[in-house]
């Protein structure tokens, strides 16, 4: 939940008047000054506005079955159009229909520069349609991520050389890292700011294929782990876990005051997301051994019938001396984080006839990860003849290649839960790919899920509530309709805030959550490190009856 600056109305006064909202056209001079609405030149106020932001978040109610998403926000503005500066694609200077691709939507008590001033989105505008007789002009507004389409950069920093008798490595298992480095990675390359709590996990290979978009690997990871992943209003890359979205680990932030009648509230609950059998299928990193073998003049080198042939120099290529060439290969396969790789030789003539020893090569071959999986292969001639990049029987040769402890990539392992697979009736099948791979992280994750679909769960699309701009998606909350004896626990998977005429409404989607153990823990004052017998002394007296009808008042 965020925080309002200071001077704004207190939201629980019932007196309290709507703030003003804005639209601002992020580096535009239109719509011109108005002095009358306090709003500088590209800034104007709205008329009629709303803004909807949905979190797709796994085993959410409704969306079990979904893979988990990234949180999105969507809306439109309305904004008058002065009959002065109305604006027109064959008008000149600011009247131009130059609408920019960045607006920020803003609500304030003092104007949209004002101490008061609460951002509320930063926002890309969809395409603008209009008529210069139109007084107002509406404008559709989706959010921003653009910079999340850009390829990822999950950089591994290593640096192989080629040729020469290959070193010792370490097994990359001795350097496993938790899948939050990743999104850190993915922020810090796209410019995003980030708040990324640890997952718990461990990797110790990763592989996102080079053409794939940040966004789209961020969506992988972290639906792999159950969670899910939004940008907040200041441009924040933030994850919610498991944990976080079942409301182990949070404290609710706020309680909610229903207007609706209880009796005209809409729930649902889907009997299709009740499963008898789970499975969970991930990929395990399948390291290869390295072999060093001898041959007759005592070279040490690793056997190529071994290698994973992985690009492959274009027939008679060649170098001039001093010269360089550089390829970018995506080699398509996962392979592990420390790497070694080894080659033929460079040649000084387009046969291959001069003799091949590993150790003696001359051209320098460097390998450079843009990404994991992702290389740049820079062959240098530091020599002062011409160079071929070809094998002693002539063929192009430059480069086979031979990873290290290269991770497979087909073989996974699958876990299960529930009815055998020729009885079940509704089985739900999960495949978590390479994100996880330890066998005791896919068992966590296949005993949250089995918590979360042996029965299906009731949520709320839609319910009317006392306006608050700061909810955001993912607070945990308390909801509570006294007249009714409603009072539980629930998680925001939906905010829809409006306006109009100076009223402001506000629509919650809520996920009802089941309590845990920190909840017995609060109703029942147990602090410190409860014991069973602490339990056993609230139980006495109590029947399982008493503990479905309501468990936190029992």
């Amino acid at each position: 939940m965020r925080t309002y600056p200071a001077g704004w109305v207190d939201p629980s006064d019932p007196d309290q008047t709507a703030p003003d909202v804005y639209l601002h056209l992020v580096d535009s001079a239109w719509p011109p000054a108005n002095d009358d609405d306090d709003c500088p030149a590209g800034y104007a106020k709205v008329g009629t506005w709303n803004l909807t932001a949905d979190l797709k978040g796994s085993l959410l109610p409704g969306q079990v079955a979904t893979p988990s998403g990234f949180a999105s926000s969507s809306g439109s503005a309305t904004i008058g159009q002065p009959e002065s500066g109305r604006i027109a694609p064959w008008k000149a200077g600011d009247q131009r229909a130059l609408i920019p691709s960045a607006v920020e939507l803003i609500a304030s008590h003092d104007g949209p520069l004002g101490d008061t001033a609460f951002l509320l989105g930063t926002l890309r505008v969809d395409p603008v349609s209009s008529k210069e007789s139109d007084p107002s002009l509406s404008i559709q507004i989706i959010e921003d991520w653009v910079a999340l389409r850009r390829p990822h950069t999950v950089v591994q920093e290593r640096f192989g050389i080629f040729g020469g008798a290959p070193q010792p490595i370490d097994d990359p298992a001795s350097y496993p890292y938790d899948p939050a480095r990743i999104v850190e990675q993915i922020a810090e390359g796209t410019g995003f700011a980030y708040d990324v709590p640890e997952f718990g996990a461990e990797l110790t290979s990763i592989y996102f294929p080079g053409n794939m978009d940040a966004l789209t690997c961020l969506q992988q990871l972290v639906a792999a782990h159950l969670g899910a992943v939004r940008v907040t209003v200041d441009g924040t890359i933030t994850v919610l876990t498991y944990d976080q979205l079942s409301g182990a680990t949070v404290d609710p932030v706020d309680t909610v005051s229903v207007l609706d009648k209880l009796e005209d509230l809409e729930w649902v609950i889907d009997p299709a997301e009740s499963y008898d059998r789970v499975e969970v299928k991930f990929t395990p990193p399948d390291y290869i051994s390295i072999q060093d073998f001898d041959d007759e003049t005592g070279n040490d080198y690793i056997a190529l019938e071994r290698a994973m042939s992985a690009w492959i120099a274009a027939p008679k290529t060649r170098i001039e001396p001093g010269h360089a060439r550089e390829y970018v290969i995506d080699p398509g396969t996962a392979w592990s984080t420390a790497t070694e790789v080894i080659n033929s030789d460079t040649k000084t003539n387009g046969t291959g006839t001069s003799h091949y020893v590993l150790d003696t090569y001359e051209g320098i071959g460097a390998l450079t990860e843009l990404s994991t999986g992702r290389l740049v292969i820079k062959v240098q001639n530091t020599t002062g003849v011409r160079r071929w990049l070809v094998e002693n029987d002539g063929n192009p040769s430059y480069l086979v290649t031979y990873w290290k402890d290269s991770a497979g990539t087909d073989d996974g392992v699958v876990l299960s839960w529930g009815a055998d697979a020729a009885s079940a009736y509704n089985p739900l099948s999960v495949d978590l790919g390479k994100m996880v791979q330890r066998t005791e992280d896919a068992s966590v994750i296949l005993s949250r899920i089995v918590g979360q679909v042996r029965e299906a769960r009731p949520y709320i699309p839609n319910v009317n509530v006392v306006p608050d701009l700061r909810r955001e998606l993912g607070d945990i909350i308390w909801v509570d309709f006294p007249e009714e004896g409603l009072h539980t626990k629930a998680i925001i998977t939906k905010n829809t805030i409006g306006g109009q005429d100076g009223k402001i409404t506000q629509q919650l989607g809520l996920a009802f959550l089941g309590p845990r153990i920190r909840d017995f823990n609060d109703a029942w004052d147990l602090t410190g490190s409860p014991t069973i017998a602490d339990w056993n002394t609230l139980w006495a007296g109590k029947t399982i009856a008493d503990f479905n009808a309501n468990p936190l008042d029992t």
